[in-house]
């Protein structure tokens, strides 16, 4: 259009540019805001009724711990002579609150960032193919079997501080270092390099000196299973609309976009997810058809799909992520 009208081009740029920014950012954010706002309030009438769920049985949990404390007042009030169990559980308190001290301590929160940083270092020095490697192999081993070592005291001492093992196994943290750490010792024990390079996935604990990309990584983590029940969901609407379009158009377009098989039919569904050349899906529906009312309708099934996967399915990831 520019080249077309010279004598206003400068008006035709600045028109074009309006147009893509209304179209990509208010429209499209007008969309994400409508879907959010009702997300929003789905959640909001879920949550009222899981809350209620959640305090009733807190409540329960209250009162079995009450009537529990009640049973071991009296019981130790029988034991009151003896002393033995209350120094044992002072000295148990005291193990935990020093362990939980320097563990959450600044220089070993350090030294610990310090070991992974080392850790990842050597497995990029681990070339056990390499005839001529940079580093001595035998000390990448050893330098391995050391810090594996440091991790097993680490994950120890967390299991001091937590005090119980239910407190310990509750946070999600713990289950994936001892999943780490048993996998990182048996890969040593039989000399396996996939399981022995696995433990480099702890260089996201070095995220908590950069506030901003923790708060990201723990948003997309928080979002994971909502976003796999809507992976699901566009997943059943993806082949709902792929055995429709089956049915509608059967062997009747003559192009790679069409539906003749449902291998086909499901490609051409999430070519249109995508808004990859969905123009020319619309006109070869179109061109498939016979009378007027038959292309109007073929039109009109395609773009029902696009719009709603374009505008409403795609911004729903937006949505959970906000949410979350």
């Amino acid at each position: 259009s520019v080249w077309a009208e010279p004598e206003v081009k400068y008006f035709l740029w600045v028109y074009f540019l309006l147009i893509s920014c209304t179209c990509t950012f208010l429209l499209l954010g007008l969309f994400v805001a409508v879907v959010t706002g009702t997300f929003k309030r789905v959640r909001e009438g879920q949550g009222a009724a899981a809350f209620a769920n959640k305090v009733m049985a807190m409540e329960a949990i209250l009162d079995k711990s009450m009537a529990s404390s009640a049973v071991g007042s009296r019981g130790e009030s029988a034991f009151m002579m003896q002393g033995r169990q209350k120094d044992d559980e002072r000295a148990e308190a005291a193990f935990q609150h020093a362990a939980f001290r320097m563990l959450f301590s600044g220089w070993f929160q350090n030294l610990s960032a310090l070991a992974i940083l080392v850790h990842c270092g050597f497995m990029s020095f681990d070339e056990k193919h390499n005839p001529t490697p940079m580093v001595n192999q035998d000390a990448v081993g050893v330098a391995y079997q050391v810090l594996c070592a440091f991790f097993v005291v680490e994950l120890a001492l967390r299991g001091v501080a937590y005090g119980t093992i239910s407190a310990f196994w509750e946070e999600r943290y713990n289950r994936v270092e001892i999943a780490l750490v048993v996998l990182h010792i048996v890969g040593l024990v039989i000399s396996n390099e996939f399981l022995v390079l696995l433990p480099s996935v702890r260089l996201y604990k070095l995220m908590r000196y950069f506030p901003t990309l923790e708060a990201l990584l723990q948003s997309a983590i928080a979002s994971g299973k909502s976003i796999l029940n809507l992976i699901l969901f566009i997943m059943v609407f993806i082949l709902c609309f792929a055995v429709t379009g089956r049915y509608i158009f059967q062997d009747t377009m003559d192009t790679r976009q069409s539906f003749s098989s449902f291998y086909v039919a499901m490609l051409t569904i999430f070519q249109l997810l995508t808004g990859d050349s969905w123009s020319s899906v619309v006109y070869n529906a179109m061109a498939s058809r016979d009378s007027y009312y038959s292309q109007i309708f073929a039109a009109f099934f395609i773009m029902i799909w696009f719009i709603y996967s374009k505008l409403i399915i795609s911004n729903l990831f937006v949505a959970v992520i906000i949410e979350n």
